[in-house]
């Protein structure tokens, strides 16, 4: 019913959008910015999600494949003397979807290489999208339509492809899109996990209802708790950036690897630094799970030092969280009256369980302005050393300096 609905509001407003052919055999002629044009042919098959392109020079043949395994496409190079090569392509070709989506608008029929064709125009974000196919409505039964110009303009960057000599009847087979006959290396299925975390205050650990967490194309919302969930999580070969935000706290970045299902108390929790009056700064230290327990030192220009053992300072140093468990956080705030003209701070290994150059420790500045200077653990730290040195706060002066460096 739904779809009958839908088919009288397309159809009845203009036109029915056009389905595409679910497979044809074409000669194509791209036109790439800053490349040119390059001639070659198209086996397109929409059921199967796959499709190779062939391009021929005078200096061998160039064959681009996606095999249906959305996750792998393939640049194949053979020489004229036929001897190939294959390798494994950094991006998809940019013809892949020739299908209209229904938010496509009729613009109008335009006569393309001889053929009178109707002009679809679809904007999608950054990526706009004409497309002209030749419909053939009167025909019974009816014909498949199929392409005969394409422009795809993404990010400044526009791609225009011509189809000519279109077979839309002779089946596409397999071995056509077989990579094996060019010794490619055989497709990964996409493995897929779940990431689970929890936001919390850095301040007094309390969790925090509402915080929107992303990461690529997924997002989530906490709960009550603090914990969101992000599912289906596509394993790539580069960490995900996790971006977290929170009315009233400063937005968190951070970096982590999917290649496991993730639980939250682990390496996808983050810990948001409330916002600051002028004149106050922060410093939350964050390190992975072992050591357990790295602790965060400030020191005043009076030589009275702020960590677990002094919890707070006269000048204006005070230590909100002690955490000793792995992770983090530890953090130490320092209010606006501060009657210290300069802070010093360095952290310490306490527990014995593993080496502060493995901790991945990481201490994060944090004034009214928000989020000043990440210091992280140096490649040049040696197993043995059990402190690293952050830098110095000069606060009526309102600089940081950091000198970062194990000892």
């Amino acid at each position: 019913m739904i779809a009958f609905l839908c088919g009288l509001l397309l159809c009845g407003v203009a036109l029915c959008i056009p389905e595409i052919s679910d497979q044809f055999t074409s000669d194509i002629t791209v036109a790439v910015p800053w490349v040119g044009s390059q001639d070659g042919v198209m086996y397109y098959d929409r059921v199967m999600n796959r499709q190779r392109q062939d391009f021929t020079s005078r200096w061998g043949t160039n064959i681009q494949l996606d095999d249906g395994n959305n996750e792998v496409t393939f640049n194949i190079q053979c020489s004229r003397q036929g001897q190939c090569e294959c390798t494994r392509a950094d991006t998809f070709s940019p013809i892949w979807e020739l299908n209209l989506p229904p938010f496509s608008e009729y613009v109008g029929d335009e006569v393309i290489e001889g053929e009178t064709a109707q002009h679809w125009h679809v904007e999608m974000g950054q990526v706009v999208v004409d497309e002209w196919v030749v419909v053939d409505e009167s025909a019974e039964p009816k014909e498949p339509s199929y392409p005969v110009k394409f422009i795809a303009n993404a990010m400044g960057m526009t791609t225009e492809v011509l189809f000519s000599e279109m077979d839309v009847d002779t089946p596409l087979t397999d071995d056509l899109f077989d990579g094996a006959q060019w010794n490619c290396p055989a497709p990964v299925p996409p493995v897929f996990y779940t990431v689970t975390g929890s936001i919390q205050d850095s301040t007094n650990l309390k969790a925090i209802q509402g915080a929107t967490v992303t990461a690529g194309d997924y997002s989530a919302v906490t709960n009550s708790r603090g914990v969101y969930t992000l599912t289906d999580v596509l394993e790539i070969d580069a960490p995900y950036t996790f971006t977290v935000q929170a009315e009233g706290y400063t937005p968190e970045s951070f970096e982590v690897v999917v290649d496991h299902n993730i639980q939250s108390g682990t390496s996808a929790d983050a810990f948001l630094s409330p916002k600051l009056p002028v004149g106050s700064y922060r410093f939350v230290l964050t390190w992975k799970d072992r050591p357990r327990d790295l602790d965060l030192y400030v020191k005043d220009a009076n030589g009275c030092t702020t960590y677990f053992g002094h919890k707070q300072c006269t000048s204006g140093a005070r230590l909100d969280v002690d955490k000793r468990q792995g992770w983090g956080p530890e953090t130490i705030t320092i209010d606006a009256t501060t009657t210290s003209p300069s802070y010093t701070v360095w952290v310490k290994q306490y527990s014995s369980d593993s080496h502060l150059s493995l901790s991945g420790a990481k201490v994060d500045l944090y004034s009214s302005v928000g989020h000043v200077d990440t210091m992280s653990v140096p490649a040049d730290c040696a197993e043995s050393s059990k402190g690293l040195a952050i830098g110095k706060l000069l606060p009526f002066e309102n600089t940081w300096n950091p000198v970062v460096y194990c000892f």
